[in-house]
């Protein structure tokens, strides 16, 4: 398999698997047509941000799947877009998504790490995710954080 990708260009890379609340599994692959130190180097900086993206995407492509059956996220989970996340709580979310531990949001927020916590899986629970880059993915697509 390896020996083929690289016929197509494809030398080194990352796949990140997602594993969503209900069950559903998905992945998605980042690749780079060339191999080095360097190479590698780039992608252990971009790794947070891939697993971000990756979450993003799983959760775009769930979306997707359910319009074309017909069947819409508020249906299948009720008051979701109404999710009423709290102010602390898109924070929170917002820097756990950038790379941040729970005890650097709680030192840039004057909080104790143990609300960052409290927070956060109060987030997740709202959401239906399965962890904070996952809740921050279907807290963008549902506009109630903003991307960035």
């Amino acid at each position: 398999m390896f020996a083929k990708a690289r016929e197509f260009g494809l030398v080194t890379g990352v796949t990140h698997p997602v594993h969503g609340p209900d069950g559903q599994w998905s992945s998605l692959s980042f690749i780079k047509n060339r191999g080095s130190a360097q190479a590698e180097r780039e992608i252990q900086i971009a790794l947070a941000n891939c697993q971000l993206l990756s979450n993003y995407f799983h959760e775009s492509v769930g979306r997707i799947i359910k319009r074309r059956l017909d069947a819409t996220i508020p249906e299948q989970q009720p008051g979701l877009a109404d999710s009423g996340l709290s102010e602390r709580e898109r924070e929170c979310l917002t820097w756990a998504a950038a790379g941040k531990t729970t005890s650097e949001i709680a030192e840039m927020l004057p909080i104790s790490e143990r609300t960052v916590a409290f927070h956060l899986a109060n987030a997740r629970h709202k959401l239906g995710a399965t962890n904070s880059r996952h809740a921050f993915a279907k807290a963008i697509a549902l506009g109630l954080v903003a991307a960035g």
